[in-house]
């Protein structure tokens, strides 16, 4: 196993080489036993391969139906969201897997004064269970929204928390989610009775779509005593550009081929042209390119919001790839 495939250590000297993989959290995990951390590490990594894989245009077929849930945790939260004046819209992006995965958007109605302005946050989740599924999504959306105002994550760009502060671009999708007319219902639960059986259950469906292995790393510590699992799946996609084990599965779409990253993946985050002519990319796609800058687009992501982005100095070398505005 590579050691920057388990490798969260971001600290190195900058005079030394870039490591061949990407360094990410994806598929890293904890919990009671440590096969319910594999069980939530895989999870994340196939909800990271089905983000990798979602349409960039969102038909209400897809969009969730939140009035005809019925789970009474998504329920609370739900509420709790709609007390606070904020928006919500929840995409069903279930991959050819066939677990359930969900995207969630949220993002406060207009009307605040500008120093009060929050823009939008989005979350994902995915488990055998659609209910899970939906309560991991609308929570970390929750997460995401909490972090942006508390300022608490130095990863982030001075840009991120401009955008997150721009009232227009938080009005525009506030009416966006508003207008949507959702039409996708929950699906019947898909979970076993045991951490054992969904584990099994989910590796079938991996071993379905290609991926030959699935290799669990123990990162738990003695001192500590909580089991955490490292879960690495050649093949499945990730949320960023560049170098993932194993060759991704990225779906050949109509007019727009597959981009590679040098001898490695794209993993979802090729940039395309929208109708007016402006660059977009996928917004887990960004951290593939340095120095960006944003701007209004009038062509949005559907309920996702607008964003136009130059990228300069991308360190992407993609056959294909379209460069700068």
């Amino acid at each position: 196993m590579p050691h920057a495939c388990v490798s969260v250590d971001f600290v190195r000297d900058p005079r030394e080489p870039l490591p061949p993989f990407i360094e990410s959290t994806s598929g890293l995990a904890s919990g009671n036993h440590l096969l319910e951390a594999s069980v939530h590490a895989l999870c994340e990594l196939i909800e990271r391969d089905a983000t990798a894989l979602a349409p960039l245009d969102v038909a209400d077929a897809q969009r969730v139906d939140l009035a005809g849930v019925t789970d009474l945790s998504c329920r609370e939260v739900l509420a709790r969201l709609q007390a606070a004046e904020i928006e919500v819209g929840v995409v069903d992006i279930t991959s050819d897997l066939g677990v359930p995965t969900y995207a969630c958007r949220i993002v406060d109605r207009p009307g605040a004064p500008r120093w009060a302005a929050r823009g939008a946050c989005g979350g994902y989740g995915a488990h055998l269970d659609p209910a899970v599924a939906l309560l991991r999504a609308l929570t970390e959306a929750v997460q995401s929204r909490l972090t942006l105002i508390a300022g608490s994550r130095d990863d982030l760009s001075p840009k991120t928390y401009e955008a997150f502060t721009d009232p227009q671009a938080g009005a525009d999708e506030a009416a966006a989610l508003a207008s949507a007319r959702p039409q996708r219902a929950l699906g019947p639960s898909l979970a076993t009775d045991s951490f054992d059986g969904d584990l099994e259950l989910l590796l079938t469906r991996v071993r379905a779509a290609g991926c030959s292995s699935a290799v669990v790393v123990d990162l738990t510590r003695a001192d500590v005593g909580v089991p955490v699992a490292r879960m690495v799946v050649p093949g499945l996609e990730g949320r960023f550009a560049g170098m993932a084990p194993g060759r991704g599965r990225g779906r050949e779409r109509p007019g727009e081929p597959r981009r590679r990253c040098g001898s490695g993946e794209a993993s979802g985050a090729g940039w395309v042209r929208c109708p007016a002519g402006h660059v977009r990319a996928r917004p887990w796609g960004s951290r593939g390119a340095r120095e960006m800058s944003f701007r209004t687009c009038p062509w949005p992501w559907g309920s996702w919001g607008a964003r136009e982005m130059s990228f300069r100095t991308c360190p992407c070398t993609a056959v294909g790839h379209l460069g700068s505005t």
